[in-house]
């Protein structure tokens, strides 16, 4: 099946993918919430943030790094932390706080 005067690929009858889908993981902004009004020094922030399985596939533990950049654009970790399973298209809500002595320069 070639052409050598036109050079068109030639016509498929039949093509198949063969996949294995992976759980895929997303933050859902539309849902966080910030517990925490007005925040002082000293003071705890609250916060969740759903974590959504946008996939066929269950999803197994799914590690997760918290981290801010502080005044000079560095990044600070102050956390991390597993969220059990997440079936497909279900949803787990991440809940965190962090001391607000723990960020310099504020």
């Amino acid at each position: 099946m070639e052409d050598s005067v036109f050079r068109t690929p030639p016509q498929l009858n039949r093509w198949q993918i063969y996949y294995q889908e992976v759980p895929e993981a997303v933050l859902n902004p539309l849902g966080a919430e910030f517990i925490s009004a007005d925040v002082e020094q000293g003071d705890t922030i609250y916060w969740k943030m759903p974590v959504e399985n946008v996939s066929t596939s269950d999803m197994s533990d799914l590690l997760v790094d918290y981290y801010l950049y502080d005044n000079n654009n560095v990044r600070r970790r102050y956390c991390i932390t597993t969220l059990s399973c997440i079936a497909a298209w279900r949803y787990a809500e991440c809940f965190n706080k962090i001391q607000y002595t723990e960020l310099s320069g504020h």
